[in-house]
């Protein structure tokens, strides 16, 4: 066991400073900077995420500082504590002690799981809570065993911390009251007076969240961007769910492999169908829940972050897949996934770009504008573009390099400075209201459907364009150039 956490600890530490923030974790980090009050009336006019993250991070950044490799160390320590309820989890689901490392060595590479470990958002918690949720409920769900005041009060309160982490928290309790509906019916009552308790406590932050979103017309401004799964959307969270997102060609016969899996299960250990059936509903049904609310919502609330929490109770079925059928089916499954174990360890060490480099955009920006004297303007095409330049180029201007994978040495830091302070960072701006001269840098990205910028600025203005400095994830990709016009 202290060998397979060992890897899973690894895996989170192996490149936790090597790709700059991205937007949404600057949003974090832009919220935990201001005062505790101040904090909290963002949060709010933010609306689609409750404040629990920013009040730890604003503890943590005061402990630590901001430096790119601590920050980034929170959620990793948050994804690490994970490992308690999911392993004491496993254990009430009468998985083995060989099972449980397997479950956790499966885990240790999991891209899914290794990405939001690294990532500054309210995932990890949503992670953590929801598996300590998870882990009281089975203590009286998957036993014989009366509910006791005590674990009713302490299951009531880790779901209001969950809640306050995600608002994903409700489908974790909504699920779990409805396998006591299925499965133990006398537990229900005590289920929903706790979701009850739970809901008041979280009522006064609904009610802040709630006139927020009516003050600024709906919530189209946060999730507009979020389109309506597809059925191929849905299937694909499940290629995620198996880990087998980066395997090629094969990517969809791991789903299909474990589905298969759980039916044989299902067959042939009847003695275990309560078990099978409560690991099946958390690593199964949120999704399609998801998947089915989206589809009538005005705003989509579907996304692959928001069901990290279905990922322990995947890898468990996958573990019994390997270890309770026949032994030819176990043996060949069980290759199979050291296949993919190796496979994404692998992935890891190819450094494929898992987050757009924003520093070294703003960095080349800087260096080609070395020296300059009047004011260069920053034009985004895109809605969010703009953001994460505005960041660096203002932490620059501070003499500041947080966020930065690529630290600027401190002897360059004093020009770094007096050269961002000379780039004004525009927010979203049509082809049409581009300057019509002077100099200045357009930026756009890969999901930009516009007419080719370029070639309208070059041929029908007459302006004299730069190269372009294009820079990616392994999603898309961002391209920026300077333009001259009128000159």
């Amino acid at each position: 066991m202290a060998v397979c956490i060992a890897a899973y600890i690894a895996m989170r530490l192996w490149g936790l400073a090597a790709w700059c923030l991205d937007g949404d974790e600057i949003f974090s980090l832009g919220l935990a900077r201001q005062g505790w009050g101040e904090m909290t009336s963002s949060a709010i006019r933010d609306t689609v995420h409750p404040p629990l993250l920013y009040y730890f991070l604003k503890v943590w950044i005061s402990i630590g500082g901001q430096s790119l490799f601590w920050f980034r160390l929170f959620p990793m320590i948050a994804c690490t504590l994970a490992l308690w309820p999911i392993i004491l989890l496993a254990r009430r689901c009468g998985l083995k002690a060989l099972e449980i490392c397997l479950v956790v060595a499966l885990a240790a590479p999991h891209p899914y799981l290794v990405y939001y470990s690294q990532h500054v958002r309210m995932y990890a918690l949503l992670l953590m809570f929801g598996m300590w949720s998870l882990y009281i409920f089975s203590k009286v769900a998957l036993t014989e065993n009366e509910t006791r005041r005590r674990r009713l009060i302490a299951f009531t309160i880790v779901n209001i911390v969950l809640l306050y982490s995600h608002y994903y928290g409700i489908v974790v309790i909504a699920f779990e009251c409805l396998f006591a509906l299925i499965w133990k019916r006398r537990l229900l009552l005590s289920m929903i007076t706790s979701a009850l308790v739970t809901l008041i406590a979280f009522a006064p932050w609904i009610y802040g969240a709630v006139k927020s979103a009516q003050a600024k017309g709906g919530l189209d401004s946060n999730l507009g961007w979020i389109q309506k799964p597809s059925f191929p959307d849905l299937m694909w969270y499940y290629v995620d769910l198996s880990g087998a997102g980066s395997v090629p060609r094969y990517n969809f016969a791991a789903p299909v492999l474990i589905v298969l899996g759980v039916a044989a299960l299902f067959f042939f250990r009847r003695n275990q169908t309560r078990v099978i059936f409560f690991l099946a509903l958390f690593a199964y049904a949120p999704a399609v829940f998801s998947f089915a609310v989206s589809q009538f919502t005005h705003n989509s609330i579907w996304g692959h972050r928001h069901l990290i929490f279905c990922v322990p109770p995947f890898l468990m079925l996958a573990t019994l897949c390997m270890t309770r059928l026949a032994t030819p089916v176990g043996l060949g499954l069980g290759a199979l996934a050291v296949l993919w174990a190796g496979l994404m360890v692998h992935q890891r060490t190819l450094g494929i770009h898992e987050k757009v480099p924003w520093d070294s955009l703003v960095l080349t920006i800087l260096d080609q504008e070395r020296g300059a004297t009047q004011p260069v303007e920053f034009y985004s095409l895109d809605q969010y573009l703009h953001y994460p330049v505005w960041f660096f180029l203002e932490n620059l201007k501070a003499g500041d390099s947080a966020g930065f994978a690529q630290v600027p040495p401190r002897s360059e830091m004093p020009r770094l400075s007096r050269d961002a302070a000379m780039i004004k960072v525009r927010r979203q701006t049509a082809v049409a209201d581009l300057p019509q001269t002077g100099h200045f840098w357009v930026a756009f990205s890969s999901s930009w459907a516009g007419e080719p910028v370029r070639s309208t600025l070059k041929i029908q203005r007459g302006c004299r364009v730069g190269d372009p400095v294009v820079i990616w994830d392994k999603f898309h990709w961002i391209t920026a150039f300077p333009a001259w016009c009128g000159t």
